[in-house]
């Protein structure tokens, strides 16, 4: 089963079709009673090569799927990504490039579409 589920990704990365949403996992007790708000910030570096992405949020299932959709949205490439969750919180720094990071408006409508990906429905 795992080598025609490694066939099917490899055929789509191949063909670049976009891959199924990760299934709907369960969101801790914990976490539906004390939500943790979500927080985006999108800045560039010291010489503008860059942006940092942090973002906090409540860990769950497919919650860096939410975010690779979107960077993918607006061809955002990953230069490297740190990852850390403690205890139900995700706190994430991703360093991030591509074109539409110097239209400011675009930013904030990434910026805005991320919050809304995070927010526990």
């Amino acid at each position: 089963m795992i080598n025609s589920i490694e066939t099917d990704l490899a055929e789509r990365l191949q063909r670049q079709t976009p891959l199924h949403p990760p299934t709907c996992g369960r969101v801790s007790r914990q976490l539906k009673h004390f939500p943790i708000t979500p927080e985006v910030h999108i800045r560039p570096d010291e010489k503008g090569a860059s942006h940092a992405l942090s973002v906090v949020a409540g860990d769950r299932p497919g919650l860096l799927y939410a975010i690779a959709r979107l960077l993918g949205k607006y061809a955002i490439n990953l230069i490297t990504a740190k990852i850390v969750t403690l205890g139900e919180r995700a706190e994430d720094v991703f360093v991030i490039s591509g074109a539409a990071l110097s239209n400011p408006k675009t930013v904030l409508q990434l910026e805005a579409e991320l919050l809304d990906a995070l927010r526990l429905k």
